[in-house]
């Protein structure tokens, strides 16, 4: 199967909306608009037309857009493009345009922005302690333990 993978930058639409699933994977999900704009001949700009798409993030960038992007600001993401068609209730039908966002962060050309890292978490004492113990050798010995 063929991938389209593109860089879209907009504006977030929707406040995004986010979810644990039920086997823990968190998901954050949002509406981006893009308007891109045209240089007229005479110098001057003009909106061209509107598109929309369903955002949705997995994951550590998940959490992260879920504490870090609000609706109305300005974002640039790399996503995987899925077109999907629809039909509802009563006959109509149109397209949607889906992106699995793989990276995203803020359009700095409209604003500044301060980078802050997410505070690792710690891993219970016990299962540290398992974690740290030396791995078995081939007889059964721990590596490096006295002989």
């Amino acid at each position: 199967m063929n991938k389209l993978t593109i860089t879209v930058w907009g504006n977030v639409a929707t406040d995004p909306m986010h979810v644990v699933g039920p086997g823990g994977r968190p998901r954050t999900t949002f509406r981006l608009a893009s308007t891109p704009r045209k240089r007229q001949e005479d110098g001057s700009y003009s909106d061209g037309t509107t598109s929309f798409f369903n955002v949705t993030c997995f994951g550590h960038l998940a959490v992260n857009v879920a504490g870090s992007v609000h609706k109305g600001d300005p974002v640039v993401l790399f996503a995987d493009l899925t077109i999907r068609e629809w039909q509802a209730d009563g006959g109509r039908s149109g397209k949607d345009a889906d992106l699995v966002a793989y990276h995203l962060g803020p359009d700095l050309r409209w604003g500044r922005a301060t980078f802050e890292r997410p505070a690792r978490q710690v891993r219970p004492a016990a299962d540290a302690a398992v974690q740290q113990q030396p791995a078995p050798d081939a007889t059964g010995r721990s590596v490096g333990a006295a002989a």
